[in-house]
């Protein structure tokens, strides 16, 4: 059978991926092959990537699988404040600096993001083709089974540690007690600006040796380095926001009581 053009038309190739992407094997393949193909047409640099999910509500009458707490629509914990809605979640890999995807996962609404990042990791060093590269990602990324997993497997990782446990009061201690000297983190200058140099803050690094018991049992031990920073721009619209409450606030109190509703 000869394809033309009207093959590639929106609602067929909606069909053939929706096809696609219920076949366990296929689909899987046919991203690594695309992602592949980029990679090499394109000569794209391949030493960031970055993984990230998001969720999406949709007006939907429940199935009983999903009444359930099965199949893809479910309910669960919504970004949008609509818990009354059921949702599925969509991850993204791509690649930096330009953003190109190359990896797609559609997940359950009620899909935890913690299990989500070693597969996706693992998936994305394939289609890269090595595990040389740094893998960014937010604070919900950074379990230390995650972290310890790509160190043990020779990756490399970037992100942000949630504010729970012990980090609140260790950042606190850092802070009112800087164990190196603080200097300045320097990005490149904007386009037009490359000889230019921008201070954006201030940071220093801490070391510290950490361990933890893999998938198969194993404990791993590294040395991790926790850069802690402080953004300039980012304290300036804190303290502006801060500014504003304070405001409204002042505002309020000296409101005559008879005019408060």
């Amino acid at each position: 059978m000869a394809i033309g053009p009207k093959e590639a038309t929106d609602d067929r190739l909606g069909d053939l991926l929706s096809i696609m992407g219920e076949d366990e094997e296929r689909g899987p393949a046919l991203q690594r092959e695309m992602g592949q193909h980029l990679i090499q047409a394109y000569a794209l640099p391949t030493k960031v990537a970055r993984f990230d999910t998001t969720t999406f509500n949709v007006h939907h009458a429940p199935s009983e699988e999903g009444r359930a707490g099965g199949g893809l629509l479910t309910f669960g914990h919504s970004k949008d404040h609509r818990p009354d809605l059921l949702q599925f979640k969509q991850g993204l890999g791509t690649l930096d600096p330009a953003g190109v995807p190359l990896l797609t996962a559609t997940l359950p609404g009620k899909q935890a993001d913690d299990p989500l990042y070693i597969p996706a990791w693992r998936q994305m060093a394939h289609i890269i083709g090595h595990r040389h590269f740094l893998f960014v990602a937010d604070c919900k990324a950074a379990a230390l089974v995650t972290r310890a997993t790509l160190d043990a497997q020779g990756g490399y990782y970037l992100f942000s540690m949630p504010m729970t446990g012990e980090v609140p009061d260790l950042l606190r201690a850092w802070v009112l007690n800087p164990p190196a000297k603080p200097e300045p983190p320097v990005l490149p200058g904007r386009m037009g600006e490359e000889q230019k140099k921008r201070v954006v803050g201030q940071g220093f690094e801490v070391e510290r040796e950490m361990s933890a018991s893999l998938e198969d049992g194993r404990v791993h031990r590294r040395s991790e380095r926790w850069p802690v920073t402080c953004s300039d721009a980012l304290a300036e619209r804190r303290r502006k926001a801060l500014h504003r409450r304070l405001r409204k606030a002042e505002k309020g109190i000296s409101r005559p009581a008879s005019s408060i509703p």
